[in-house]
């Protein structure tokens, strides 16, 4: 019932390391699902794009006072739509990476399978995303509420105290997908009581892992700079489409690692607190 965090943090290394093929499986999965994604929030925030644009060039260079409330509501609603795309996507790739963590050898599909493994962790993803959207939504409506009176200061309040309860709720519940797919049911109940009294080394092993996959994400985005440069002619030149492809292709390898990185720690430590058990 023991888990090192510190150790669980770089579990996602090791299977990188392990089952290279299986990681590019992941990639080509991430791969159509940017695509996806990108057809979906096109249509809506096509209109606005060149406003967009400006807007976050001039949020860049310091200036103006955030984007206008007609591009915010399609970006909310673009945001919407693509969700269930990134949640489908993780209910494919999370059991593959726990399968992966639990094989020693290869597999000709990259531990991938379309089952009830991945309509539960599905599931459990859609039950986790609507009680974070729920309190981000309790503590916008308190700010939004209490803006510009004298009661501003308690809607602040509200608005952090929602923060750190999201915060708090993420990280007790942060052993639900895996128990999901290990147990072949879910209980958010019996994931909060694996991580009582747990707090603090969950929260820490989740910072080691997300600086990690930050140090992982800025050694891609180096990467891309040259091929940055070569999408900096006409979009319809090969020199333009190749870069277009191959910085495609680097998005979605990020989006992998960063996925193993963040997500086997934590498989890792449920396997390592349920050792011995029946």
């Amino acid at each position: 019932m023991k888990f090192s965090a510190g150790e669980a943090a770089f579990e996602g290394f090791r299977v990188t390391r392990q089952h290279p093929r299986a990681v590019a499986g992941w990639t080509l999965i991430w791969l159509v699902s940017l695509i996806a994604t990108a057809l979906t929030a096109l249509p809506i925030l096509g209109p606005v794009m060149g406003e967009l644009q400006e807007a976050m060039r001039t949020a860049m260079s310091g200036g103006g006072s955030g984007l206008p409330a007609a591009i915010q509501i399609r970006v909310t609603y673009a945001m919407l739509a693509t969700m269930p795309v990134s949640l489908v996507t993780q209910a494919i790739v999370l059991p593959a990476l726990y399968r992966a963590m639990q094989s020693e050898g290869r597999d000709r599909f990259a531990f991938v399978r379309l089952g009830r493994d991945e309509l539960r962790v599905l599931l459990v993803l859609l039950l986790l995303a609507i009680i974070s959207v729920v309190l981000g939504q309790v503590g916008d409506t308190a700010v939004l509420a209490t803006r510009g009176g004298t009661l501003s200061v308690v809607g602040g309040l509200i608005g952090i105290a929602t923060t750190a309860l999201s915060l708090f709720t993420a990280v007790r519940l942060v052993l639900a997908v895996p128990a999901t797919f290990a147990q072949r049911r879910i209980d958010l109940k019996a994931a909060w009581k694996m991580t009582e009294g747990r707090f603090w080394p969950m929260f820490g092993m989740a910072i080691i892992a997300g600086v990690m996959a930050c140090i992982v994400g800025l050694l891609l985005l180096i990467m891309s700079l040259p091929l940055s440069a070569m999408m900096a002619g006409p979009a319809t030149s090969p020199a333009g489409a190749v870069g277009a492809l191959l910085v495609l292709l680097l998005m979605a390898a990020g989006a992998a690692l960063v996925t193993i990185i963040l997500s086997a720690p934590f498989m890792a430590a449920y396997r390592d607190l349920t050792a011995g058990q029946d």
